[in-house]
C-alpha cells in the first residue's frame, strides 16, 4: 500500500493519527510526509540540516497520540515535536545539557521514541 504514496528514498517509520492521516519519515530525504488515507499528500516537514525546521536522519516517529508528532532526529541528537499539520512547536535537543561522554544520562543519536 505504501507504494501508492509515492516514492521514497528510504521510508524507515510509519504511524497513524486518528485513523485519519499516515505519516512517513524518509530516512534520505530529511522529510516527514503527512498523507490522506486515500493516499493524497497534504503537508511535509524537513530537509537536511540543523535548523529548527530541517532534519539529519529522522529515524522514528509517533502520532499516536493524535494531537502531535514526535521526531527522533537522530543524527541532530535531538526529538521535535510538530503539531498534526507539521508545524514546528519546541525540540530537546540532548547537544544542549553540556553532558560528559562518561555521562550514563546522555542521549546521543536518538533512533526510537
Amino acid at each position: 500500500m505504501i507504494s501508492s504514496f509515492g516514492k521514497f528514498q528510504n521510508a524507515v517509520s510509519i504511524t497513524t493519527a486518528r485513523e485519519e492521516y499516515i505519516f512517513v519519515s524518509d530516512l534520505d530525504a530529511n522529510v516527514i510526509y503527512k498523507f490522506s488515507r486515500s493516499g493524497s499528500k497534504l503537508a511535509a516537514f524537513g530537509g537536511a540540516g540543523l535548523g529548527q525546521n530541517e532534519l539529519n536522519q529522522p529515524y522514528s516517529i509517533d502520532a499516536s497520540n493524535g494531537l502531535d508528532v514526535l521526531v527522533a532526529d537522530y543524527q541532530n541528537n535531538r526529538i521535535k515535536r510538530l503539531d498534526i499539520n507539521l508545524n514546528f512547536i519546541l525540540q530537546f535537543d540532548f547537544n544542549s545539557y553540556n553532558l560528559t561522554a562518561e555521562s550514563s544520562k546522555k542521549i546521543y543519536n536518538p533512533p526510537g521514541l
